[in-house]
């Protein structure tokens, strides 16, 4: 692969994960004809705010289930010392498969962000690699192909920021139709260029084979067995905490609201991880956006006229 800019050592690369702002989706509201709002931008801001009513409901439940708990504990307070025993036992083992299951979860959603932000970045390359290999071909096929791949960086950066369902399904239909564009204008360079290629089909088929690794990656996620488990399994051991709390006849307040809070947290942002597109928590396009400046620069300078 060819670097595309010297100063960086080669590629686009640029990796983080940025927080995602939500007053563009507010600013953003539109009225149709009637002076009603737009279905799709409500949709759209009801999505920007699912992650915080998400951390309302973790956090409202495992405080309820903290506060129920204990009462049921001091209920039973009269009763044998042996629960009190057994509690002790009780609550260690649900904490520490509580921790083993959240530790697990938070991997594997962080692995999945790291490989959907990876694969951002493999595609704004693998797109500036057959974008600079096109210059390999005669002059009446390169430029056409540049466009389109140029038309279909636009496209990924629209698919990446679209929150409605139904544009969302426009776009990449725009994108498999300019796959088939680009593939057509490629094999019109290599017939008039056949030398080149293996230096060019094997890049343009990289760039459509990594849409479809993109799209396999959007749609892995934890099943939902599983959150529901960590969900349950959450509940039950803030639970245990209260009641043993309960059966001691006293507790801390800030001790068990901290440990109920802490526990909401780590299993949003499980949950967040796992939702770059919708969640607080998300992939940021700097790769691709700086690929499309760049092409944008390098299509500006080829339609100038060579100077004499």
């Amino acid at each position: 692969m060819e670097p595309m800019n010297p100063r960086e050592g080669g590629g686009w690369a640029s990796v983080g994960i940025g927080l995602g702002g939500r007053g563009a989706a507010l600013q953003g509201l539109r009225y149709g004809s009637s002076g009603k709002l737009d279905v799709d931008t409500v949709s759209a801001v009801a999505m920007n705010g699912l992650p915080v009513v998400i951390a309302a409901l973790l956090l409202g439940g495992l405080l309820a289930a903290l506060e129920i708990s204990f009462r049921l504990g001091r209920r039973a307070k009269q009763r044998s010392g042996d629960d009190k025993a057994q509690m002790g036992t009780i609550q260690a083992a649900v904490l520490g498969l509580l921790g083993l299951l959240l530790g697990f979860s938070f991997a594997g959603a962080a692995g999945r962000m790291e490989q959907r932000q990876g694969l951002v970045v493999a595609e704004a390359n693998a797109i500036g690699t057959a974008f600079l290999r096109a210059d390999l071909l005669p002059v009446a096929t390169r430029g056409s192909l540049k466009a389109l791949l140029f038309s279909y960086t636009q496209n990924r950066v629209r698919l990446h920021e679209e929150m409605d369902s139904r544009r969302y399904a426009s776009i990449r239909a725009e994108a498999e139709a300019l796959h088939n564009q680009i593939w057509a204008a490629a094999l019109r360079g290599v017939e008039a260029s056949p030398q080149n290629t293996m230096a060019i089909v094997p890049a343009i088929n990289e760039v459509i084979d990594l849409h479809l690794a993109r799209l396999d990656a959007r749609m892995r996620h934890l099943p939902g067995l599983v959150v529901g488990l960590l969900v349950v399994s959450s509940l039950i051991a803030v639970g245990t905490v209260g009641y043993g709390c309960g059966l001691a006849g006293r507790r801390n307040p800030a001790f068990t609201t901290a440990l109920a809070l802490l526990v909401a947290s780590v299993l949003w942002v499980v949950i967040d991880l796992d939702y770059p597109r919708v969640g607080v928590i998300r992939m940021n396009q700097d790769a691709m956006l700086e690929l499309q400046a760049t092409l944008e620069v390098g299509m500006a300078n080829a339609a100038e006229p060579p100077s004499r």
